[in-house]
């Protein structure tokens, strides 16, 4: 039986100053119209013990017509709550980023901060050393309506981060029902000129340039279009296919480049699964290097991956065979961190392209200390300490700066446990949160924090 490698690069001293710091009870902040993102769900069926995962039948579905349509010009269209105390900065305050970042190398974490309290949220990213936030911003909750926009919380979460020196990533997903001609699952609209015409007045009133912004003038610095993209469940009822999505790109690319030039545009992450039926899902691997083939290099500025670490140690690599015979979730490269990066990049390399990948989502979930058990589909759970959580993630971020090939990674996640809890489903995301529900920092927090940038 191959043993269970544990990365231990955390010192066992306590942090002077953080270990007795406790947040306190939280305001909530009313937010009209826009509920928090849903949880993710797995990708594939749960394996048992040496099992790789198969895909559950398919549903029926008669997928829409939709109709061809031409390349975008520039269009004139346009809380569970936070800390009320921000943990202590570990030493010195970070180092404002430059106005305009690159796509290279650096830290992030995916935050939830609509209907929260911004200001001790976007601390406690300064307290952890890091210049990157993600949020997710569903299209369908900020155009409700076509042509009628809810822009307050973006306003917000725009505004948050420009005051804390925090470069902004937005992952746009879900289209309207006004948009598709389903309402079945998530998907694509019908017409993608909404879409990219929803993209023009975003970047519009977020390009910073003074002319029709948001109060304050507040930067979005980088747009992820769409996500898992791979999945029915984020890409129905359109067929799964990975030209069709590199035509939304390309769109995307073109409106926002228009209107702001020095945005940084990432492709959507196709999440890792072994399933490859073309109905439930295409296998990662082969649907990047679809989406090369109908064009990507010339339509984004870095590549999004998220590579799932499951239970697996980062810097394990599957050559064959069966990791840990006494779990599951180790049969196949897409379980491994280490894999998924490297797999994409030899991608990237093969068709003559130097993007960076950036990793918008990756972790790894922990019951321990939560008390509370794993939820179904998410059993992996229980073979995490905490302390191997926190040690996972360092040594992840230590592997990608020493690559060179990697952008800005984005840990999952800061604070959705305080968000939707422990309660499964949903609560599966509190297992990933460097935060406790009640705000409490998890190993996770302070190893981040203490660790070398």
């Amino acid at each position: 039986m191959a043993a269970l490698l544990v990365v231990a690069i955390i010192g066992a001293a306590a942090f002077a100053g953080w270990a007795v710091f406790v947040y306190q009870p939280p305001t909530p902040v009313p937010v009209a119209q826009v509920s928090p993102a849903p949880s993710p769900q797995p990708t594939t069926a749960i394996p048992s013990a040496a099992e790789t995962p198969t895909p559950p039948p398919p549903t029926p579905t008669q997928p829409p017509a939709v109709a061809d349509t031409p390349i975008p010009s520039p269009t004139a269209e346009p809380t569970a709550p936070p800390p009320t105390e921000p943990p202590p900065t570990p030493t010195s305050p970070p180092t404002p980023p430059s106005s305009s970042p690159g796509t290279g190398f650096d830290y992030g974490i995916n935050v939830h901060l609509f209907g929260q309290d911004g200001p001790p949220i976007a601390q406690a990213v300064n307290d952890l050393g890091f210049h990157w936030v993600k949020h997710q911003v569903r299209w369908h909750e900020i155009e409700p309506q076509k042509g009628e926009y809810v822009w307050s919380e973006i306003d917000r979460l725009a505004r948050t981060c420009q005051d804390a020196n925090l470069y902004l990533l937005v992952s746009v997903v879900t289209s309207p029902d006004w948009a598709r001609n389903t309402t079945e699952a998530e998907g694509p609209p019908a017409n993608y000129q909404d879409f990219w015409n929803f993209l023009a007045a975003m970047a519009e009133r977020y390009d910073g340039d003074g002319d029709r912004d948001a109060p304050d003038s507040p930067r979005i610095h980088a747009y992820e279009i769409w996500n898992e993209q791979n999945l029915r469940r984020e890409w129905c009822c359109d067929g799964l296919n990975a030209a069709r999505y590199v035509e939304l790109l390309r769109g995307a690319y073109q409106t926002l480049k228009s209107i702001d030039p020095r945005v940084i545009v990432v492709s959507g992450a196709p999440t890792p699964t072994g399933t490859n039926d073309g109905v439930n899902a295409i296998d990662d691997r082969i649907y990047l290097q679809q989406m090369y083939d109908a064009g990507l290099r010339n339509v984004c500025d870095a590549i999004g991956v998220h590579p799932s670490g499951f239970a697996n140690p980062p810097d394990a690599l599957f050559t064959g065979g069966d990791y840990d015979p006494t779990r599951g979730w180790d049969d196949h490269p897409f379980f491994f961190f280490r894999n998924t990066m490297e797999d994409y990049h030899n991608i990237i390399v093969r068709n003559g392209d130097n993007k960076k990948l950036w990793a918008t989502e990756f972790g790894w979930a922990s019951n321990d200390g939560l008390g509370v058990e794993s939820c179904a589909g998410w059993e992996y759970a229980a073979d995490v300490t905490a302390q191997q959580q926190a040690d996972y993630l360092v040594k992840a971020y230590q592997m990608a700066k020493n690559w060179g090939w990697a952008g800005v990674m984005f840990a999952w996640n800061l604070n959705m446990g305080t968000v939707y809890g422990l309660k499964c489903p949903q609560g599966e995301v509190g297992r990933f949160s460097i935060l406790t529900p009640d705000w409490q920092p998890r190993p996770a927090f302070y190893a981040l924090a203490r660790m070398s940038k």
